[in-house]
């Protein structure tokens, strides 16, 4: 894996968790491993980003971060100066949103997914996803959310 710097190719599946289908992206990295949950609620796209490292690098990461967003592409997705919409589980920290129709439009257009964690401009610290090879899941997905 020394040629694309430890990066794997992109996975992307439906899961089940209580009956509820969600839509699992996942590319492991050299150093953190992105992981992206997209929920359909209500006609509503929920997005959990995960940032999978060590239990420690974790902990240490959420309790130094002040802000938190998503990244689709080059567009910032609901930046927040406070650290409600993050939770942290084990080795992961998750940042969540509920996309608004902009926000999903962006989704549906990105090269790149991610979710960050700032510390009043010091330093951010995240995961992404290449998602090019699993857009038609995340429009499928999408699709059959808002649509059905």
């Amino acid at each position: 894996n020394l040629s694309n710097n430890g990066e794997e190719s992109t996975t992307a599946e439906i899961k089940l968790v209580n009956n509820v289908p969600y839509l699992k992206i996942e590319q492991v990295l050299a150093d953190v491993t992105g992981r992206f949950l997209l929920y359909c609620n209500n006609k509503s796209i929920l997005v959990m980003g995960g940032i999978v490292t060590s239990p420690q690098i974790a902990e240490f990461r959420y309790a130094n971060s002040t802000s938190s967003y998503l990244q689709f592409g080059e567009d910032t997705i609901q930046e927040q100066k406070n650290m409600k919409t993050v939770d942290i589980a084990d080795s992961t920290v998750w940042v969540t949103r509920t996309l608004k129709k902009s926000d999903v439009n962006k989704l549906l257009n990105a090269s790149t997914i991610s979710a960050w964690l700032g510390n009043d401009g010091y330093m951010v610290w995240g995961a992404y996803a290449t998602v090019g090879n699993v857009r038609k899941k995340i429009s499928d997905f999408v699709d059959n959310c808002l649509n059905y």
